[in-house]
C-alpha cells in the first residue's frame, strides 16, 4: 500500500518517466520527493478515487485538490487523459459548478455560462450549426444557445460596466435543431434535407451524453434590452451574411 495526501493506494506500477514536477504550482505544499510518490501510483486506482472526490466531496477544498490531482496527472501522462474521460471525470456539469461555487468567494468576478456557441464562421468545423448539418441524423429538441457575434460584444461591455456574478450568456428564447437546419436551408443551401432520430436512439450513437436545457435569460435581457431572441439573432448575424440562396421576390 502507498499512501500520498492522506490516501492509501495499492502500488503495482512502476514509476512514470521524469515527468514529476508541477511547473504551474498547483501543489505549493507537495514536496519534489511527493510528487514523484504521487506520479508513480496505480493511476486506474488513483483516478477512479479522485473522481469520487470530485463527484461526492462536500468540501469545496477537496473537491478542488481531487481536480487540481487529477489536472497533474494529465499533463504528465498523455494516457491518463483517455483515462481521465472515460472513468468521466470531464463531467462539464462537475467542473462548472465548483468553478462557480470557488468563484462565489471573489466579488470582482463575473461567469458567463455560455450555450452551444454559434458564430457566423460557418467554416469552423467547430460551430455548432456546421457541425449538425455534416450529421446524418440529429434529434429535434429546443435548446438555448449563444450567438458569438451578438454577445462577445456585450461581454467587454459587461466588463466596462463591472458588472459581477453569474449570467446565463445565452439569447433569450430557445430554437430546436430543425429550426436551425430549415433556417440552414432557406439561406445557405435550398436543396439541403436532414433526419431526425430519438434521443435513445441518439443514446447509441454519442461518446457522452447530451444535456438539453432552456437557461433564463432575465438577469441578462435587464441588463441589455436590445438583446435579440435566439432566431432573431441567428438571422440577423449568421444567416443574412452567410446567404447563398437567392433572396424571395
Amino acid at each position: 500500500m502507498t499512501s500520498y495526501i492522506h490516501r492509501s493506494f495499492t502500488d503495482d506500477s512502476t514509476a512514470f518517466s521524469d515527468c514529476n514536477s508541477d511547473i504551474s504550482g498547483e501543489f505549493p505544499t507537495t514536496s519534489s520527493e511527493s510528487r514523484r510518490l504521487f506520479l508513480s501510483i496505480n493511476s486506474d486506482v488513483l483516478i477512479q478515487h479522485l473522481i469520487t472526490q470530485l463527484e461526492s466531496s462536500p468540501s469545496v477544498d477537496a473537491k478542488k485538490q481531487a481536480a487540481m490531482e487529477l489536472r497533474l496527472l494529465a499533463k504528465n501522462k498523455p494516457e491518463n487523459r483517455l483515462k481521465i474521460v472515460e472513468y468521466g471525470a470531464v463531467k462539464p456539469l462537475i467542473f462548472d459548478q465548483l468553478v462557480e461555487e470557488l468563484l462565489k468567494n471573489y466579488e470582482n468576478v463575473c461567469t458567463l455560462r455560455v450555450r452551444m456557441p454559434i458564430s457566423s464562421d460557418l467554416s469552423n468545423p467547430r460551430n455548432f450549426i456546421t457541425k449538425i448539418s455534416r450529421y446524418e441524423k440529429v434529434v429535434n429538441i429546443p435548446n438555448s444557445m449563444t450567438i458569438l457575434d451578438e454577445l462577445l460584444p456585450i461581454s467587454i461591455e459587461m466588463a466596462k460596466r463591472n458588472l459581477t456574478g453569474i449570467y446565463n450568456f445565452t439569447n433569450p428564447g430557445c430554437v430546436s435543431h430543425n429550426e436551425v437546419l430549415e433556417l440552414y436551408r432557406e439561406y445557405i443551401d435550398s436543396t439541403f434535407t436532414w433526419k431526425n432520430f430519438n434521443l435513445e436512439e441518439q443514446a447509441k450513437v454519442i461518446v457522452a451524453p447530451r444535456s438539453n436545457n432552456e437557461l433564463d435569460t432575465t438577469k441578462l435581457k435587464t441588463e441589455f434590452p436590445e438583446l435579440l431572441s435566439i432566431k432573431e439573432s441567428l438571422v440577423k448575424y449568421v444567416f443574412e451574411p452567410n446567404r447563398k440562396t437567392p433572396v424571395a421576390a
